[in-house]
């Protein structure tokens, strides 16, 4: 309860602080724009326009602090230009509206200096809030170390692909295999080692997997892929073609690797994602139980 009160509270002044700054900013940009550039006396209409941008501001440049946002660099410079040059089209319409509508003053050049500035610091902002949604979904749904998808990601994809094939027909299938003696890499070559097999493994696959098909790390070393309109026998071909491929893999002077798969394909009785992986998990612990670097499909 404390703890509530407190993030409640700096939340509170985080906003305060940067409500006041950028309406005081905006605020000096007008007092500057208007009586030096439009060579006009003040008035309190003249700062309408100003305090509502100095709202949206402040409100904005808030909620990036309180996110902790952080510019590393500008490689989302495509999404800064839009973003920008979008803000100072909006800018100097509403400059438009105020000096013509409010002001009653006619259009010049100069008019629009502060606007633009104005424009400029607004379509940042704007700019940094949709770079950091787009990182924020990235580390939602992307493993870090192997840059495919994760398993919360994979498991969203297979729920749609269940409900499709459920509504509209068709099939699909599953093909889930994880490396042999994985640990016993960790444990004589180290981590970094075993990292490194676990990002090679899956560059590897994502070169040679079929397109339509969604693969996943699925957790430690467990990989799995999503075969959309095949059947069980397609996708025991596909994992055969798979585990051979993967044996003719050479890492760094690393042993040479092996996998373990299970195949299945969906049907009326794997009813969700729950059901279907149990299956396809079963059918990969039967290989293992077989001897390892075998496929099994059920």
């Amino acid at each position: 309860m404390l703890s509530t009160i407190k993030n409640n509270f700096h939340e509170f002044w985080v906003f305060a602080l940067y409500f006041i700054t950028a309406t005081t900013f905006t605020a000096g940009l007008n007092i500057v724009h208007t009586k030096y550039i439009l060579a006009t006396d003040l008035s309190t209409p003249i700062f309408i326009v100003p305090t509502i941008a100095g709202i949206i501001f402040g409100y904005l440049a808030a909620r990036i602090r309180l996110q902790g946002y952080r510019v590393n660099d500008f490689s989302d410079w495509k999404v800064f230009t839009k973003y920008i040059l979008f803000a100072c089209l909006v800018t100097s319409g509403l400059n438009v509206v105020h000096t013509e509508v409010v002001l009653n003053e006619r259009l010049s050049a100069e008019l629009f200096i502060a606007p633009l500035i104005a424009g400029v610091f607004f379509g940042y902002l704007l700019a940094r809030i949709k770079t950091l949604n787009n990182r924020l979904l990235k580390l939602a749904t992307t493993d870090m170390l192997t840059q495919l998808c994760n398993r919360m990601q994979f498991d969203n994809y297979l729920t749609q692909e269940i409900e499709k094939v459920k509504r509209y027909g068709g099939t699909f299938s599953v093909i889930y295999f994880d490396i042999d003696n994985f640990k016993q890499i960790n444990d004589q070559y180290g981590h970094q080692s075993g990292d490194k097999v676990l990002s090679s493994l899956a560059s590897h696959i994502e070169t040679i997997k079929r397109k339509s098909d969604i693969f996943a790390r699925y957790g430690g070393d467990e990989f799995i892929i999503l075969a959309p309109s095949t059947n069980l026998e397609s996708a025991e071909q596909q994992a055969k073609l798979l585990k051979d491929s993967i044996e003719k893999l050479q890492i760094d002077d690393l042993p040479k690797l092996s996998c373990s798969f299970g195949v299945t394909e969906f049907n009326e009785q794997h009813h969700n994602n729950k059901v279907l992986i149990n299956v396809v998990d079963q059918a990969l612990y039967a290989a293992k139980n077989s001897g390892r670097d075998t496929v099994v499909a059920t």
